[in-house]
C-alpha cells in the first residue's frame, strides 16, 4: 500500500494527526518519492507508540472499505449522490484503481460517501434482527428535519444513559419499500495496560459501534439490531 498509494493523499492523512505524530517528519513528503516511501515503510515497521490513536482509527476505517466489497459500496453511494470518486481519466486510458486507494480518497475528499458506505457495511453485517410489529400496516414513516433531529436527540440520550458517551451519527437510507437507519455510537469505555518506552501505563478508549433499524410500511414491521436486548424496545 505505502509503495503505491498517492503520497499526496497519505500526507493529508498524516497531517490530520501531526500534533501527536512521532518518528516521522512530514517534510519527507517534499523530497524524492522513493525516499518518502522508504521513510513510510520505516515508520510503520517502527515502534507502535509512535502512531497516534487517531491515525490508527483512520487507517482501520479505510481498511474496512479497502477491498472489493468496500469498493462496490463506495461506488453505489457515489452514484446515489451523483459524485465522482476518482479524478477523470483521458479517453481510452486504462484505469488502475486499487480499492484501498479509492477508500482513502473517499475518506479524505468525500466523507459523506465514505460514511454512507460504512453504514451500508454495518447494515450488511447485521444478520440477526429483532422484529416489532405495528398495530397497522401501510403507515409511512415521516422523515423530515424535525423527526430526524428528535430521533437523534433521543438516541444520543439513550446511549449516554448507558455510559456510551454522547457521540451519535445517524444515516438515513431508502431501500425499495424499507427505510434503513444506521446509528453510529460509542461503546463503553475500555481501559487496558500498555507498555510504552519500557514502562507500563493505562490507556482508555471508546470504540465505535453500530445499531441498525429497518422499517417497512407495507408490513408494518420494524427490525432492530446491534442494540442490547433490554434497549431494543426503547430505540424502537
Amino acid at each position: 500500500f505505502s509503495k503505491t498509494v498517492d503520497l499526496s493523499l497519505l500526507r493529508r492523512l498524516f497531517e490530520r494527526h501531526n500534533a501527536l505524530l512521532r518518528g516521522l517528519d512530514l517534510a519527507v513528503f517534499d523530497g524524492e518519492t522513493e525516499a518518502a516511501r522508504g521513510a513510510l515503510l520505516d515508520f510503520f515497521a517502527g515502534p507502535e507508540e509512535n502512531y497516534p490513536d487517531g491515525l490508527i482509527a483512520d487507517l482501520h476505517r479505510v481498511a474496512e472499505l479497502g477491498n472489493s466489497n468496500g469498493l462496490r459500496l463506495l461506488q453505489e453511494q457515489a452514484a446515489r449522490l451523483r459524485l465522482n470518486l476518482v479524478p477523470a481519466t483521458h479517453e481510452g486510458e486504462e484505469v488502475h484503481h486499487d480499492p484501498k486507494h479509492v477508500a482513502l480518497r473517499a475518506f479524505l475528499d468525500h466523507p459523506v460517501i465514505f460514511n454512507a458506505a460504512s453504514d451500508m457495511l454495518a447494515l450488511e453485517a447485521r444478520v440477526s434482527l429483532a422484529e416489532f410489529a405495528g398495530t397497522a400496516e401501510g403507515i409511512e414513516a415521516r422523515l423530515d428535519d424535525e423527526t430526524k433531529a428528535a430521533f437523534e436527540r433521543d438516541a444520543r440520550s439513550l446511549f449516554e444513559a448507558d455510559m456510551r458517551g454522547r457521540y451519535c451519527r445517524i444515516g438515513w437510507y431508502d431501500d425499495a419499500d424499507e427505510v434503513n437507519i444506521v446509528v453510529t455510537h460509542g461503546a463503553p469505555v475500555t481501559m487496558t495496560p500498555i507498555v510504552q518506552d519500557d514502562t507500563e501505563r493505562v490507556i482508555s478508549f471508546r470504540a465505535a459501534e453500530h445499531a441498525v433499524l429497518a422499517y417497512s410500511a407495507v408490513t408494518g414491521r420494524l427490525k432492530v439490531g446491534g442494540v442490547a436486548k433490554a434497549r431494543r424496545g426503547d430505540i424502537a
